[in-house]
């Protein structure tokens, strides 16, 4: 997460979504004026307005800034990001009926779960 004096009042910034090796999802913030996406970065949201970057409020964020091209993400209860659909899948894991059903991961590896 990003420390409040990262963020300069006069520069717009984008929320990167990253995925390291070790599976490890993180954000980072990016000013698209100047800097090159993250090589972690799998996805991005459009321009978030300093208020709600300032609040520094993870659903917040999610509900109401949009990935680049439209797309949602969420947070679960660990601050982890996910796309709807990986939500999705894992919350059909847990009904007996979605046994041997995999989840359709946004990245090449899957991300470091806590224990559940």
């Amino acid at each position: 997460m990003w420390k409040l004096s990262e963020i300069s009042p006069n520069t717009e910034y984008v929320i990167q979504l990253c995925h390291d090796a070790s599976g490890v999802r993180t954000l980072r913030l990016r000013a698209p004026s100047d800097q090159q996406a993250h090589p972690d970065a799998i996805f991005e949201t459009e321009v978030v307005p300093h208020e709600i970057l300032k609040q520094r409020n993870f659903f917040r964020i999610a509900e109401e800034v949009r990935l680049v091209g439209g797309g949602k993400f969420e947070f679960d209860a660990h601050g982890i990001w996910f796309t709807p659909e990986e939500l999705d899948a894992l919350d059909a894991l847990d009904d007996e009926e979605s046994e041997g059903e995999e989840v359709p991961w946004c990245s090449k590896t899957p991300p470091a779960l806590p224990p559940r």
